[in-house]
């Protein structure tokens, strides 16, 4: 219905689209992930309603120039990505080491996700079922609640079994319950693909990363962020 809804408000605009330009107009009013060809794309939809509701008259012209810019500046935000979700810098090195069409396990799910669908298959775990949600084609994401220090294990085990992965993100949990990844460090004994930590700027990230690798016998490398660090761990051997 709501969908309806938008559908009949551009063509009250007199803006003629396509398909694939309404599934994009969606996506601009969720302020979901573009990417940077996007963003050019971004610009020229905005400008086009803008005109359109120039002819039409249909909506007060400062409102809707207001209403259009900050639909803009919240999508650039966005593609900066960061504070809670992954940076660019790391985006920008998984695209550099897994070819597109690859599969992620990540542990935790919000605007990056979004990113990563760009190029890849994603299985999220999130524990917070505010942000546990399909957030495109490729997605699936795991309700996994927090039971003591960490997420359910039995769902994490259960993830992790059901298929093999190119890349395992760890971007969760949030709120101090990461460490808990320590105690149910078994099962990750047998994961082949490299495995990322996010956040390793921070002390208490920094040495669960250590700990865990050093459980597991893997070497690891740091990375620097414009705000945050990541690390790649991976097989020593």
């Amino acid at each position: 219905m709501a969908n309806q809804v938008r559908r009949k408000q551009l063509e009250q605009l007199g803006v003629e689209f396509n398909e694939e330009e309404f599934l994009f107009h969606l996506v601009l009013l969720r302020e979901g992930y573009l990417d940077d060809r996007e963003l050019e794309q971004m610009e020229i939809w905005l400008n086009r309603l803008i005109e359109s509701n120039h002819r039409a008259m249909i909506y007060d012209e400062e409102c809707f120039y207001s209403f259009c810019e900050n639909l803009a500046l919240k999508c650039l935000k966005n593609n900066k990505l960061g504070e809670w979700s992954i940076e660019k810098g790391l985006l920008n090195h998984i695209f550099k080491i897994l070819a597109q069409g690859k599969s992620i396990l990540e542990f935790g799910s919000g605007k990056g996700t979004e990113a990563l669908l760009k190029k890849y298959s994603v299985i999220s775990i999130e524990h917070n079922p505010k942000f546990a949600f399909k957030r495109g084609e490729g997605h699936q994401c795991i309700y996994a609640p927090i039971e003591g220090e960490w997420y359910k294990v039995d769902d994490v085990r259960r993830t992790l079994e059901s298929e093999s992965y190119d890349l395992i993100l760890i971007d969760g949990p949030s709120g101090g319950f990461r460490n808990g990844i320590l105690k149910s460090i078994s099962l990750f004994e047998h994961v082949k693909c490299p495995i990322i930590f996010d956040d390793v700027n921070r002390k208490e990230d920094m040495e669960i990363m250590k700990l865990f690798c050093e459980k597991l016998n893997l070497a690891f490398s740091i990375f620097k962020g414009r705000e945050k660090d990541f690390s790649i761990c991976f097989s020593a051997t």
